[in-house]
């Protein structure tokens, strides 16, 4: 047998038994389970047959990324990081992502609050004031709006995000910053690019300068990127996992407060408050799960914190119809 047709059948024997193996971890999941139920639920409300579509063309997409993260990690699995004190932990880290949402709905000016609401508008002004004051030196427009919105998500997440760790007694390489797996985040990105104009979604790298991309894509790193996932994957996650004996219900548990923290944006942005707390229990786009897995097999917020950047920089991997 010629030696190229050895290693495609060795790789379908392989993609044959992740598959098997996503299957049984799926029926041992009932909480996976009925996220799927409601998610699809609440899909339907929003989005008729055609979100049902979407839904399924995005769960196969979810499927594929799992495999290849699976195949790429399976020889040299990524070790757990220790956690010192996983309830007392876990109980600060819900408590911050509702004292998040709050300050959310803070900047959005979505809530007022006598005190608060003063001093959000003048530390807004005065990072606006700064920006703006970078343009003078030659700084695009294009560049300075992206900057006010990463120092924004550097004092409200990044910052308390690094304090949590460092008050709990965690290293550089306790808190997910690993550089490991790069082949696989190399091939990750790779996808977003060749996917990019198949998803129908705006993508910046076909519609802009190339160095326009490269000097946003930091940035964006900064916005999204990062501070989500050393948050939600690097802090919760991995306290979750040591509460429930299925890692997958922690994945679960963290996706729905990943999606629960754009609620004050979407609102911000025209959705009712209705729509934005049911847009996120669906799975129409199940990217919470996808970078949470990603997470749990390499151990390092890296690779997910640059997949999750590539979303709306370099190509989307999942479709709107």
């Amino acid at each position: 047998m010629p030696v190229c047709l050895t290693a495609l059948m060795s790789i379908l024997k392989e993609i044959k038994s992740t598959l098997l193996h996503f299957f049984k971890r799926f029926c041992h999941s009932p909480l996976l389970i009925g996220y799927c139920v409601i998610g699809t639920i609440a899909t339907y409300i929003l989005f008729n047959y055609w979100g049902l579509l979407t839904e399924a063309v995005n769960l196969l997409v979810l499927i594929a990324f799992a495999v290849l993260i699976r195949m790429m990690t399976s020889k040299r699995p990524a070790a757990k990081l220790p956690i010192h004190r996983p309830k007392i932990e876990l109980i600060v880290g819900i408590l911050f992502s509702v004292l998040l949402v709050f300050v959310i709905f803070l900047i959005y000016n979505l809530t007022s609050i006598p005190g608060l609401q003063p001093l959000t508008t003048s530390i807004k002004n005065n990072i606006e004031t700064f920006v703006n004051s970078l343009g003078e030196y030659g700084l695009p427009a294009w560049l300075t709006d992206k900057l006010y919105n990463a120092i924004i998500c550097l004092l409200i997440q990044i910052l308390p995000t690094s304090l949590l760790f460092i008050f709990f007694g965690y290293k550089i390489r306790e808190i997910g910053l690993r550089s490991n797996y790069w082949l696989l985040t190399a091939i990750l990105l790779g996808c977003c690019i060749l996917m990019g104009p198949i998803c129908n979604q705006t993508i910046l790298l076909y519609q802009q300068p190339l160095f326009m991309t490269l000097l946003l894509f930091p940035v964006d790193f900064l916005i999204n990127g990062f501070p989500e996932e050393l948050f939600i994957r690097g802090f919760l996650l991995p306290r979750f996992e040591t509460i429930f004996k299925n890692p997958i219900n922690a994945l679960v548990i963290t996706s729905l407060i990943f999606n629960s923290l754009h609620i004050p944006s979407a609102i911000a942005n025209g959705d009712s408050a209705s729509y934005a707390i049911l847009n996120a229990l669906t799975i129409y786009f199940p990217s919470g799960l996808l970078w949470g897995y990603l997470y749990q097999r390499t151990r390092s917020v890296l690779p997910g914190a640059l997949f999750h950047t590539s979303f709306l920089v370099l190509g989307a991997y999942f479709f709107r119809f």
